[in-house]
């Protein structure tokens, strides 16, 4: 857990002093290139993590031949993604600087691609501390590096550069701490019979990690496409920002998912209760951020970046009331899982793909036009396309999950926070944290007055925490 909150926290610090210092056009270039190369990178390592993870920790004499083969698969099919990067850059319409960070990010690749792979074999053998360690010292070194870089008054390319240098470091890390484990039984070597296994029996992996990528990403090259990169970097601080917040319904359901997956394999009916109090719990932690990030996101971008991201906070405002349903797609996806119907939930994403690629464009070029902010159509093409698929995802429920009760509750949990934002709208030009205390004050005390918060839900957030906090330090004292 001190992990998780070291990066998240350095990842928002340069969430807020990067673009400030960059200004958009600059963060909507680096952005474009990061979003060209994390597609590239979904397709060249062909889903072949999670494969390595589950095959070396039934088999960990066998790590070793898997390893040096999906190392080499992933270098030659890099080959063919520098291609297709050079194919897209020589299609659009791209200054020095653009080119100039496709090249020093696709430098980055290979590091990424093979340090990717040793991370992938540490959790197979469990040593989930090492992960966390490699982790914190890579990022800590990246963010010192682009601080420092812009902080000098250096160009965006040299955020790209402390890019590059931050895998480096990442990949020696984890060699370091994977040499040890699997030094008694390593042999360099290669074969085709395991290339090609490992390519059929990774196959699953890569159809739902493409999905997922294009779902998210899409959105940058539609920006980049129809508007510039100074769109793309508005939008891209405020997606930036939002996705800081996701971290809630991350750690409750990895604290969920393990027992839940354990109880349904032997054969209880988990889905109907754990789904109702997961979908309670969420609505009461997502409402509140949901409309605080609303009503403040003007003052916010103003006070965070200045006058040039203006625009941001009007995409920040739509990203902000996704998150309502976002933190409800994350539970779903958990719980589906656990039930083993993810089959299902990769169908609903194949068919929200192609919707969403669509709004997008309609969208981008309607705000444009009418709002002169393209950047807020992807917002809200994100924001429907959520809602779509939490909507989809509760019908895949069993009948009777949720409850007229559960109606209630939301009505209550939904009245405490419309109020806690009108606290909080009538006071955010004044100070913007007094606005933020203001409305932590005034929701607490609406759900503690209506009784919005079921007891057992609230037993059941402490009881996630309690754990993740045991849990990491039980990987401490194991690590020494």
């Amino acid at each position: 857990m001190a992990s998780q909150l070291t990066t998240w926290a350095l990842a928002l610090v340069l969430a807020v002093v990067l673009p400030r210092y960059l200004g958009p056009r600059a963060v909507g270039q680096l952005q474009l290139a990061t979003t060209v190369w994390t597609i590239v990178f979904s397709v060249v390592a062909f889903g072949s993590e999670m494969m390595l993870t589950k095959e070396i920790a039934r088999r960990p004499q066998q790590a070793a031949r898997l390893l040096c083969t999906v190392i080499f698969l992933r270098i030659i099919f890099f080959v063919g993604g520098c291609l297709a990067v050079s194919l897209y850059i020589g299609a659009v319409t791209a200054d020095s600087v653009q080119v100039s960070l496709f090249v020093i990010l696709g430098m980055a690749q290979p590091l990424l691609l093979t340090a990717n792979v040793l991370q992938a074999a540490l959790q197979g053998f469990q040593r989930m501390q090492s992960i966390a360690v490699a982790t914190v010292i890579s990022k800590s070194l990246y963010t010192l590096m682009a601080l420092l870089a812009v902080i000098a008054g250096f160009n965006v390319e040299w955020v790209a550069v402390a890019t590059v240098i931050g895998n480096a470091a990442h990949l020696c890390a984890l060699a370091v701490c994977l040499f040890p484990v699997v030094r008694a039984n390593w042999r360099w070597g290669f074969s085709i019979r395991t290339a090609r296994w490992s390519i059929v029996a990774s196959a699953p992996f890569l159809a739902s990690a493409l999905l997922v990528i294009a779902y998210q990403e899409t959105s940058v090259i539609v920006i980049a496409m129809v508007l510039d990169a100074q769109a793309v970097g508005w939008f891209s601080v405020a997606r930036t920002l939002t996705a800081t917040l996701l971290f809630i319904p991350a750690i409750l359901m990895t604290a969920v998912y393990p027992a839940a997956a354990k109880r349904h394999l032997e054969g209880a009916q988990v889905l109907p209760a754990l789904a109702a109090r997961s979908v309670r719990l969420m609505l009461l932690c997502a409402m509140p951020i949901a409309l605080g990030v609303a009503v403040t996101a003007e003052p916010m971008v103003s006070l965070l970046y200045g006058e040039k991201f203006l625009p941001s906070g009007a995409v920040l405002m739509v990203l902000g009331l996704s998150l309502i349903a976002t933190y409800q797609t994350i539970v779903l996806a958990f719980l589906l899982a656990a039930v083993d119907r993810q089959a299902t939930w990769v169908t609903i994403q194949a068919v929200a793909l192609p919707v969403k690629i669509l709004l997008d464009l309609a969208l981008v070029w309607s705000c444009q036009n009418f709002l002169e902010n393209g950047a807020v159509g992807a917002a809200v093409s994100i924001a429907v396309s959520e809602v779509a698929i939490a909507v989809a995802g509760m019908r895949l429920l069993p009948k009777g999950t949720l409850s007229r009760a559960d109606a209630g509750y939301g009505a209550r949990v939904v009245f405490a926070a419309v109020t806690m934002a009108a606290a909080v709208w009538l006071v955010r030009d004044a100070s913007l944290l007094f606005a933020v205390l203001a409305g932590v004050v005034v929701y607490i005390g609406m759900v503690a007055v209506m009784r919005a918060a079921d007891p057992e839900d609230v037993a059941l957030m402490k009881s996630v925490i309690s754990r993740t906090a045991s849990r990491a330090s039980l990987r401490r004292r194991v690590g020494e």
